[in-house]
């Protein structure tokens, strides 16, 4: 087990750490030959006493180059069969916002009137909707998923 760290730095813990950075060791090789101090000791010495940072030892790749990442047949977008794109639903200009059905799938508005908040404000919700938006703590069932 190493010794337990010490928050002070002699001058000979200093001039250890400058030398075995240049030789190139990591923190933790040097924390290994000072004792008491943990590779973030080290690591923390070594910014502030200005020594230089080493590159990250992590590799990424190369970046891909355009051609490679939009891999599209001389006509333009890849056709998907039996797919075709869903008109967007316009929401009510002053009704309920609350939507019923699947969202992925076609659905619809509710396009009630809107209710009011507690402070005044308008609700983007009928005052339905809004209940069930904004269930207090502690009066849902544990698990309960099912809010329709």
């Amino acid at each position: 087990m190493s010794a337990p760290p010490s928050k002070l730095w002699s001058k000979e813990d200093k001039n250890t750490l400058r030398t075995l950075w240049a030789e190139g060791l990591s923190c933790l090789q040097i924390s290994k030959r000072i004792p008491g101090k943990t590779p973030d000791a080290i690591a923390g010495k070594r910014k502030r006493l200005g020594l230089p940072p080493r590159g990250s030892p992590i590799k990424y790749r190369a970046e891909p180059t355009p051609e490679a990442k939009l891999k599209l047949k001389p006509g333009g977008v890849k056709k998907i069969s039996g797919w075709q794109p869903r008109k967007p639903v316009e929401p009510p200009s002053r009704g309920c916002l609350w939507i019923s059905g699947n969202p992925s799938a076609d659905f619809t508005y509710c396009g009630n009137p809107r209710g009011t908040r507690s402070d005044g404000s308008l609700s983007p919700y009928c005052p339905e909707h809004h209940k069930r938006a904004h269930v207090p703590r502690g009066t849902v069932p544990w698990g309960q998923k099912d809010f329709t």
